[in-house]
């Protein structure tokens, strides 16, 4: 391989680099543009559930008459 075939090779290997890194760029800010803040309000919602604890489907069922 000569000189300048290796040149091209590698500035193609780089090219081929930056497109994927383009791809990356354009992938993470669609993630991020998804992305929402929780509402506090939300938060202390689940922290709420969270110290309720919960119960198993048998103890479901008999609380509420119902069969799952």
């Amino acid at each position: 391989m000569t000189d300048t075939q290796l040149l091209q090779q590698i500035a193609g290997d780089v090219a081929e680099i930056r497109t994927k890194m383009i791809d990356l760029e354009v992938t993470f800010t669609e993630i991020d543009a998804d992305l929402h803040e929780v509402k506090p309000e939300y938060i202390e919602k689940l922290k709420k559930i969270e110290a309720e604890g919960t119960i198993s489907q048998e103890q479901f069922e008999k609380q509420f008459g119902v069969k799952i």
